[in-house]
């Protein structure tokens, strides 16, 4: 759409002038010019002190304590327990479980139950391995003198 008004006629050559490319242009490649090429060299800007990322701490507010993190596992706990009970109610047929010759009958959601504190039990024998082996390794330096 085109307009015989006045004033749209110095912004159609603006759009116009800004898109056609001046003679320079036409021999030299947009991409990859250099300081000497026409392109002013960036200046650099004046440096701000970096900005602390914490948030300034209000009047009588405290951050998280060890009460309210142990108060927050505890709710999870008791949640993750009461949807373990509703399996294990929801899973009682018996089933026969023969292990090295021994032979038994549980419930199905019990044995699972005891499949997973299997699991966590043989997690946590580990965890306490490597834990032992990083604090020994941490005497051992010590010792030696080298710091981590």
């Amino acid at each position: 759409m085109t307009s015989d008004k006045p004033e749209d006629a110095p912004a159609a050559e603006q759009t116009e002038s800004a898109t056609e490319p001046s003679q320079g242009d036409e021999l030299e490649p947009t991409h990859g010019r250099t300081v000497g090429q026409g392109v002013e060299p960036a200046t650099p800007e004046k440096s701000t002190p970096p900005r602390s990322t914490e948030e300034p701490k209000r009047p009588g507010v405290r951050g998280q304590t060890r009460i309210s993190a142990a108060f927050v596992a505890l709710a999870i706990g008791i949640v993750v327990l009461v949807l373990l009970l509703i399996f294990i109610l929801q899973n009682n047929e018996t089933t026969t479980v023969r292990y090295f010759g021994a032979e038994g009958h549980l419930p199905l959601g019990v044995l699972l139950l005891f499949a997973a504190a299997g699991g966590a039990l043989l997690v946590v024998i580990f965890g306490a391995a490597r834990i032992i082996q990083l604090h020994w390794l941490a005497r051992m330096d010590r010792r030696s003198g080298k710091k981590p």
